[in-house]
């Protein structure tokens, strides 16, 4: 009706009503969320989400049928797949657990269910066949993926960290404009993995070079030699 009646929230979770009186007509109010228990929803964990964690809501008439939930890290929730509808899980981890979706009426459709979806990786990379390297550059921090090539461990490929995406890029394909992504997962058990994108490397692997100890003493020429010829060989 072109006129703005204002509601507030502070700190404390009171509501400030704007001073004004309203000119339109009450509504009928009904707000009830959709409580649900297990076996009707199931979190899946170290699946290939970008998350790596997945709560699904099985449709109670067919559990073949199902809503998804990735868990998002920016919003520290799981979020429907379609429009983003936030879960709240009360009594988490306990015998008493259940979920409500935080929307009047949910009414995404529902998707065929496929357990080995969840855990099709492209490719993956598991310790000790890469390593993240903290070395400092202009005064920053920099992060470095070393992948070691599964061909050849005396080579591997170099991956830089990609801050505004969150992944790391491999150096030098980038230089042939060809982006090969890799991202740095965490499982339920706190063990560290990679997983790859399906693009090819355009680049050859190259020489790696071992990460040296704190404790290592670097010597150099002249206060080092080589003999090549001596009574015991080299």
């Amino acid at each position: 009706m072109g006129i703005n009646t204002y509601a507030k929230m502070d700190q404390h979770k009171n509501v400030l009503l704007h001073n004004r009186e309203h000119f339109c007509t009450k509504l009928q109010y009904f707000f009830e969320l959709q409580i649900i228990e297990k076996p009707n929803y199931e979190i899946l964990e170290n699946c290939n989400t970008k998350s790596g964690k997945i709560l699904i809501v099985f449709d109670p008439n067919n559990r073949s049928q199902c809503h998804e939930f990735p868990w998002q890290n920016f919003h520290k929730a799981f979020r429907c797949k379609e429009c983003h509808a936030r879960v709240k899980i009360s009594n988490a981890s306990t015998e008493n657990e259940y979920i409500e979706i935080l929307i009047l009426n949910h009414e995404c459709p529902f998707r065929q269910f496929d357990r080995e979806k969840y855990f099709k990786f492209n490719k993956f990379v598991l310790e000790p066949n890469f390593e993240i390297r903290n070395d400092m550059w202009g005064g920053k921090e920099r992060k470095t993926l070393i992948i070691l090539d599964k061909n050849d461990k005396t080579k591997c490929y170099i991956y830089g960290f990609d801050s505004f995406h969150k992944l790391f890029q491999c150096n030098n394909c980038i230089l042939k404009q060809i982006k090969v992504s890799a991202k740095l997962h965490e499982n339920s058990d706190g063990e560290n993995y990679v997983i790859l994108s399906n693009k090819q490397h355009v680049c050859e692997s190259v020489k790696y070079i071992p990460l040296k100890n704190d404790d290592d003493i670097i010597l150099r020429p002249p206060n080092i030699k080589v003999m090549t010829e001596t009574s015991n060989d080299v």
